[in-house]
């Protein structure tokens, strides 16, 4: 069985995975649109989107897994918080990556 840390850090990591993944897919994606056929606005939407999708469908394993370790350990339930800021602060890299020029 892992350490309390080594599980922390398998979540968290997990979550900054998720995130610098979906900036990868988002930015591949983004270079294959021709600059002719983008309207900025809906493109930026459209990127959001993509960028939810696939942060979300990543970031659901490593929050399984954080709820798996964490079933029947009331006390180890303030954990969650600071999970849910990890997914937060991780989601808000990815937007800070998007943005980064190509």
């Amino acid at each position: 069985m892992p350490s309390l840390a080594m599980r922390t850090a398998a979540v968290l990591g997990g979550y900054l995975v998720a995130a610098l993944v979906s900036a990868l897919v988002v930015r591949i994606a983004y270079a294959g649109v021709p600059d002719a056929e983008i309207s900025h606005g809906m493109a930026a939407f459209g990127m959001a989107l993509l960028y939810f999708l696939a942060f979300g469908g990543m970031a659901m394993v490593h929050s399984g897994l954080l709820i798996y370790w964490l079933r029947g350990r009331i006390r180890l339930w303030r954990l969650a918080p600071g999970a849910a800021a990890a997914a937060i602060a991780s989601f808000a890299l990815g937007f800070f990556l998007m943005a980064l020029p190509p």
